[in-house]
């Protein structure tokens, strides 16, 4: 045999039998504008290590491939997606315990604000939760422990209808 033959052929047990290798059958998954998480990890990388002097670690470069290409698989373009790990990779200098788990909500975020009809969906929305603060929203207890007492004191004092008034008028003044 040959040594070409040789490197095709891997022993599988003591004895001797060989099988020959199979090459790994997986698909390159890219963006709709042809890059792959192994390209953007590469421009990634390779830009911080013109702007810090230092190599990126492959341990953490092989996390952050990991979920770009979840993200690749989920429908993000390369755009929002480089866009999160720039903003990741800033928070990351601040925190660095900060997971790569974060690249997904960061991307959802630069891809729900970027169209006109997603932030008008925010906005009404924002509208729609201020409206139902006001319904939520209770009168605040009194700030001292003095203040406090005086409030029970007053209520221990009072009848039954004098207390149901007193809350009536607090309802009505909400």
């Amino acid at each position: 045999m040959s040594t070409e033959e040789d490197s095709a052929l891997i022993p599988i047990n003591q004895l001797g039998a060989v099988t020959p290798r199979r090459k790994s059958e997986t698909k390159k998954v890219a963006t709709p504008d042809g890059h792959t998480a192994q390209d953007i990890i590469r421009e990634w990388s390779g830009y911080l290590h013109e702007r810090t002097g230092a190599p990126v670690p492959q341990t953490m470069a092989g996390r952050l491939a990991k979920h770009v290409k979840a993200l690749i698989h989920a429908g993000y373009n390369t755009n929002h997606i480089k866009q999160a790990l720039t903003i990741w990779t800033v928070r990351w200098f601040d925190n660095p315990l900060l997971s790569p788990a974060h690249l997904e909500a960061l991307a959802y975020k630069l891809m729900a604000d970027s169209t006109p009809e997603a932030r008008r969906f925010q906005d009404e929305f924002r509208s729609a939760v201020s409206a139902l603060r006001q319904y939520t929203t209770a009168a605040p207890p009194p700030a001292s422990k003095q203040e406090q007492r005086k409030v029970a004191n007053a209520q221990a004092q009072m009848g039954w209808r004098e207390r149901h008034a007193a809350l009536k008028r607090q309802e009505e003044r909400l």
